[in-house]
């Protein structure tokens, strides 16, 4: 048994070509020498006569009903099982997106159908998965379009994302904040209703019931409602501490860089910088217990505190968790700070006007304690107002509406 080179290959195929079984009898059967009819090799008894072919070089296969694996020895494409017969030898049909030919099933050279990789733009295709933009048309694969309906290019998702299509809506897959309409990109790799609402607590968890809690109902905490009377739109769901953490951790604290950037009709300049945080640690005490000393009730205790999670350093430790605070409703913090969050979240922060139309339905429906004078009899929100932090020492405020 040797290894034969591919002039003598020739030779010995042509001999058993012309003879047939002149090695063998003449059911195909080899006689003695045989090998095992690995690639390279040849026998020295009959290999049978393929119907399209002739012999081929292998014990084994190359017969009508046997074809041979890649690598084996083949005189034409119809004994391989790849159907692929170069040099005399069997050949893989993923070796074929190397060879510079079109040939196996591809659609173009090296590319196109079951085992070349996809075509590149403006070769030839069948089907949509022979093209790397996923789009062929008259069989020709098409330049990548954000009008396409197929997510291509640079698309994060169909039609739109990247740097070149339009941004995604709501819902859609993403990259980076600038795939998407609402600037936020969501810690799910989706686009998030609003800007401030990329993380899950206080993000997405606004809603019926409790996290984790049986048939909980949870939803965007961007999420906005019309105002009866008015034009103006105003968030379903007030403020949580977990928005307001994306605000400040998106900006790394530095809200008087954004707000410098702002038009002198939305913001003094002057006078308001120095009422919002410049870093990280004047963020955290801006928003924790004691920031300028005129907070109230916002020190940790069983039924009061800020809820905006600070690190223990920042006042007085709370014994609460992130986890915890992250959903709950934004307390404890300034108006300027909520005003630069508000604009930066895309809006502002709503009128009296506006806000009285919410509650009262655009003043069809009464206040819950009433519209006549205060009574201290009765609960009644606008007591809050009519005394001070100092009463009853100091004299109450000459009016409480």
């Amino acid at each position: 048994m040797k290894n034969f080179t591919l002039s003598e290959l020739l030779i010995v195929v042509g001999c058993l070509s012309s003879c047939g079984g002149a090695f063998g009898d003449a059911t195909g059967s080899s006689g003695s020498g045989s090998s095992d009819g690995g690639p390279g090799q040849t026998d020295a008894g009959n290999s049978g006569n393929k119907v399209n072919s002739g012999n081929s070089g292998n014990i084994g296969c190359g017969y009508a009903t046997t074809l041979c694996a890649d690598g084996y020895i083949c005189i034409a494409d119809a004994d391989c099982e790849s159907d692929i017969c170069r040099m005399n030898v069997c050949q893989a049909l993923s070796s074929l997106a190397h060879d510079g030919i079109k040939d196996g099933d591809e659609t173009d050279v090296d590319c196109g159908g079951l085992h070349a990789p996809a075509c590149a733009d403006s070769l030839m295709c069948i089907v949509t998965e022979d093209c790397t933009s996923g789009v062929c048309t008259k069989n020709v694969c098409q330049v990548p379009t954000d009008t396409d309906g197929v997510k291509n290019g640079d698309e994060t998702d169909v039609d739109c994302g990247g740097p070149t299509a339009p941004k995604c809506a709501t819902g859609k897959t993403c990259n980076a904040h600038a795939d998407c309409v609402s600037d936020g990109c969501g810690y799910d790799g989706k686009c998030a209703a609003g800007r401030s609402c990329t993380q899950h607590l206080g993000g997405d968890t606004c809603g019926v019931g409790e996290i984790g809690e049986a048939g909980a109902v949870h939803e965007s905490c961007c999420l906005q409602a019309p105002i009866a009377g008015s034009a103006a739109r105003v968030d379903k769901y007030l403020v949580t501490a977990g928005r307001m953490r994306a605000f400040i951790e998106r900006l790394n604290g530095d809200v008087v860089t954004y707000v410098s950037s702002l038009p002198a009709s939305n913001w003094d300049q002057k006078n308001w910088n120095a009422l919002v945080p410049a870093n990280i640690d004047d963020a955290n005490n801006q928003l924790g217990p004691y920031w300028g000393g005129s907070k109230r009730l916002c020190d940790p205790g069983q039924l009061t505190g800020h809820t905006y999670y600070t690190p223990p350093d920042v006042g007085a430790p709370s014994s609460f968790t992130q986890t915890d605070m992250d959903p709950k409703t934004l307390n404890c913090v300034g108006w300027h700070l909520a005003n630069a969050f508000c604009q930066w979240d895309g809006g502002r922060l709503p009128s009296h006007d506006e806000i009285t139309k919410v509650f009262t339905n655009n003043v069809t429906n009464g206040w819950p304690w009433g519209t006549g004078a205060p009574d201290q009899s009765k609960a009644d929100a606008r007591w809050s107002h009519y005394y001070n932090y100092g009463y009853p020492g100091l004299t109450p405020r000459a009016s409480a509406s």
